[in-house]
């Protein structure tokens, strides 16, 4: 999407496995249908916004985090990296479209722009960012400002203690639950006063590893997020 947007989920609801498709754009995002009932979804929440299901959500909706090769293999040693071999047609089209579409800058087709009502002027329409929500409330952390801050910043949202920082490899925002008030880059790794280190999406402490606690979260356009979550705060530091 040009929007960056990508989230996972279970498709069963009440033990009946639905079957989806991207039925059309709304506000510039993909808008999914059941095949069952002809329901639409929202694709970033899972939540069903018309038609006979909605109000009802899908279980286990979780954030799709970026990864370098080196951090893919790492977690799981015996996968395989699959390199495509685009056609003549789609290396032309990636020229065309695509390269535009997916720099920093981004450009957005007219195709999705149509679809759009308004967007919040707080910040630019196609600026990259994380944007993380919590019940109650939900925030958007520009790329600019997490680089200008070295990369790392400590946040509260909501109740919750956060640590929101870019991933050497990936070169992507993550945000995680933490007990840290301080951070610092050793290299590539993160050290938290905790003790805890981050390294390639992996923490040890004390020489064990621990499990991230990641938050909802989407590394996504500004218009994205702003449109799934109006009013939304934007961190500035």
């Amino acid at each position: 999407m040009a929007c960056n947007t990508g989230i996972g989920s279970t498709p069963i609801v009440d033990g009946t496995h639905y079957d989806f498709r991207v039925a059309g754009l709304h506000n510039g995002l993909a808008l999914m249908e059941d095949m069952q009932t002809r329901s639409y979804w929202d694709h970033t929440t899972g939540e069903a916004i018309h038609g006979p299901l909605r109000g009802t959500e899908l279980p286990e909706v979780r954030p799709l985090l970026y990864l370098s090769p080196r951090a893919a293999l790492r977690q799981h040693p015996e996968a395989e990296i699959a390199i495509s071999k685009p056609s003549l047609r789609q290396r032309l089209f990636s020229r065309v479209f695509l390269r535009r579409m997916l720099t920093d800058e981004g450009h957005l087709p007219f195709v999705f722009s149509s679809s759009m009502t308004e967007v919040d002027p707080r910040r630019p329409r196609m600026e990259l960012g994380l944007g993380v929500w919590w019940p109650g409330t939900s925030r958007f952390y520009p790329m600019e400002a997490l680089r200008e801050r070295g990369g790392a910043v400590i946040d509260t949202l909501g109740d919750r203690r956060v640590l929101v920082f870019v991933d050497p490899g990936a070169y992507a925002p993550v945000a995680v639950r933490t007990e840290a008030r301080q951070v610092q880059w050793d290299g590539e790794a993160l050290v938290l006063d905790t003790g805890a280190v981050i390294r390639d999406l992996e923490q040890t402490q004390a020489g064990m590893e621990q499990p991230l606690e990641l938050l909802p979260q989407m590394f996504t356009r500004w218009y994205g997020f702003s449109a799934t979550f109006p009013g939304c705060e934007v961190y500035e530091g």
